[in-house]
């Protein structure tokens, strides 16, 4: 199994694995770039739709994007 991290970790390791931009993730996922930007900055929390396009676009599913996810607050 690979290290916990913080969704916002997460979300940005799985672009960089799909090899795609911020601008391309976006809109292969259907979300605007400003959204997803604030998601990998961890200042936003994601809709589950959000997590589902975003786990399509990356291909994987939405269990194995949540799997290595820390889930204590960042903010606390």
């Amino acid at each position: 199994m690979g290290e916990i991290m913080t969704l916002s970790q997460r979300l940005w390791q799985l672009r960089l694995e799909a090899n795609l931009t911020i601008k391309a993730s976006a809109n292969a996922a259907g979300l605007s770039v400003s959204y997803l930007y604030d998601l990998e900055n961890g200042r936003t929390e994601p809709s589950l739709k959000a997590l589902r396009k975003l786990s399509t676009a990356y291909g994987v599913t939405v269990v194995e994007l949540l799997a290595r996810v820390r889930w204590e607050s960042d903010h606390e």
